[in-house]
């Protein structure tokens, strides 16, 4: 790495070919990183800071300063401590640090959007984004896109409107359910998990435990596409196939069909074993179950 350092005038510091550190220093300057994944240092004083092609880090430090990038120059990302920042065009990543409260707002592309130690509001717009918490307080809106969203809070607040896109909750904690209008929730961990989806039509995804879960209203997809070697149990799984909220377990990619499960009747209910995995199928006769009831392939 090269490291290049302004001195207390207005100053013109351009990279190289490889990878380069440059911190402006006082004044108003133009940093230009050139090829290569560079780092630029605004310091005092209005900057212009221009990456060049590579997987650039701007770090800001005012409101003031020019971020510059061109389209498909490599993915890019500011990182600041300031209230508030909107990511400037070509710009894909935005992390705020420190401890204070923090406004993001992403652009018409996808991004990636982290916040801080403070209460983060976190705005994705156009674009399919991932917004992740940090801690604090949070409020993430995806905008339209297939958004992700990294839940580590269950007093977050989600915010997405109709038919914004197919979106998605990916969260470690114990127990989660699912916000308006968005559709899918996938758990990680180990740990046993309590999920819960709405009225609409949501695929969940428990963890490699014992997980409880709940699909709501809506034709709900439950994700057993890879093994988690648990016992779950499903509450309100509708195996009734004229239905229009008639749900299905997911098996593809398992390589099974409907002959190499094992399928029980459990008091009120149908116990179902594959490989290392067994769902129980509260309330549900086992002869309403047949292959209908899962998705192989």
């Amino acid at each position: 790495m090269t490291i290049w350092k302004g001195g207390g005038g207005d100053d013109i510091l351009i990279g190289g070919s490889g990878i380069d550190r440059i911190d402006g220093g006082l004044g108003n300057d133009y940093l230009i990183g050139q090829e290569g994944n560079d780092v630029l240092l605004d310091g005092a004083g209005t900057n212009t800071l221009q990456g060049g092609t590579g997987n650039d880090i701007y770090a800001v430090q005012s409101i003031a300063d020019t971020v510059f990038e061109f389209a498909d120059e490599g993915i890019d990302e500011v990182q600041t401590f300031l209230g508030r920042y909107a990511l400037p065009a070509n710009v894909e990543n935005l992390v705020f640090v420190g401890s204070a409260d923090h406004t993001g707002i992403g652009t018409a592309h996808s991004n990636r959007l982290i916040g801080g130690a403070g209460n983060d509001y976190l705005v994705g717009g156009d674009g399919n984004d991932v917004l992740i918490d940090g801690q604090g307080l949070n409020t993430l809106q995806g905008g339209r896109g297939n958004d992700i969203y990294a839940v580590q809070s269950r007093d977050d607040t989600i915010v997405e409107f109709a038919n914004e896109g197919t979106d998605q909750i990916q969260t470690f904690l114990a127990q989660y359910e699912l916000r308006s209008h968005v559709e899918d929730l996938i758990f990680v961990g180990h740990t046993a998990h309590t999920g819960v989806g709405t009225s609409e039509d949501n695929r969940l995804t428990g963890a490699s435990y014992n997980d409880h879960l709940t699909g709501g209203g809506g034709a709900d997809i439950f994700d057993y596409r890879n093994a988690v070697n648990g016992y779950d149990v499903i509450t309100d799984f509708d195996a009734a196939d004229a239905s229009s909220g008639h749900d299905q377990i997911d098996l593809t990619g398992r390589g099974l069909n409907f002959d190499d499960l094992t399928i029980k009747a459990q008091g009120a209910g149908t116990m179902v074993s594959f490989g290392g995995d067994t769902i129980s199928l509260l309330n549900v006769g086992i002869t309403s179950v047949n292959g209908a009831d899962f998705l192989f392939g």
